[in-house]
Order: structure tokens, then sequence, then C-alpha cells
């Protein structure tokens, strides 16, 4: 608590973030897309289910039920999901994009939503998984 109240608490000599903190971070961007995942999942089965359980909504139960599954996963803290959890949001979230269009049965909002999510969840893993390492006290010069 007393690093999210003071923030150069945090930071060791030179005011660089100590390796712990660092890790921190990181800890949080993985739970925090894990969360989003989860409610990406809840919205593709929603979706499915206001789109009647229609052929159209057919793609958006599996989606939904993996991607719960993954952000369970990542919100357990298991940050090796975060490369395929970023591949499989991607993909997915071209299918939604395309699915606004050809599917009338599921109403737009509901697609917006998932986009709105999806989107969320990508910056927030592409932010954990291509963070520059920081520089060690240790390393040669």
């Amino acid at each position: 608590m007393r690093d999210i109240l003071c923030a150069p608490c945090a930071t060791g000599p030179g005011g660089r973030k100590s390796e712990e903190t660092v890790m921190r971070d990181t800890d949080f961007l993985v739970r925090l897309a894990g969360s989003l995942l989860a409610l990406a999942g809840v919205l593709h089965l929603v979706a499915y289910v206001l789109g009647g359980f229609g052929y159209g909504a057919l793609g958006l139960a599996p989606a939904g039920l993996v991607f719960l599954a993954m952000g369970l996963g990542l919100s357990q803290g298991r940050r090796w999901l975060a490369y395929l959890a970023f591949i499989a949001v991607g993909l997915a979230m071209s299918f939604v994009i395309r699915d606004v269009f050809v599917t009338p049965s599921v109403p737009s909002w509901c697609f917006m939503g998932i986009i709105a999510v999806d989107a969320a969840v990508i910056v927030a893993l592409f932010v954990h998984l291509w963070r520059s390492p920081k520089p060690s006290d240790t390393a040669p010069a």
C-alpha cells in the first residue's frame, strides 16, 4: 500500500524502480488483462444468448468459453498464457468486427462492447509482453 501512496518510495538508486516493483507492475497488468478477458468471455456468451442461439452467433459460444478460461488463468497469475491470449484475442477481434456487419441477430451494441473490451485486453497484454527490459545494476558497462 505504501508504494501506491508514495511513488518515490518504490524507486531504487538513481530513481529506477526496484525489480520487485517492476514485477508487481507486470503481475498487475497480467491480472488486469485476465479480468478483462474473463469479461470479454462473458460478453461473448451474452451475445450468443441475445442472438437467439442462432447460426450466425454460433462462433461466439466457444470463443466465450475459451476467453473465460484464459481470463481465469491470467487472473491467477499464469503469465505464460499471455502469449496465447494476445494472439487469440487479436484473431477473435477481427471476427467480431466482421460479425457486426453480417450477424443481424445480435445487437450491435453488444458487439461494440466486445470490441472495446478486446481492445483493452490487447493493450494491456501488449504493454506486458513487449515492455523493454530494464538494465540491471550488475550489467557490465
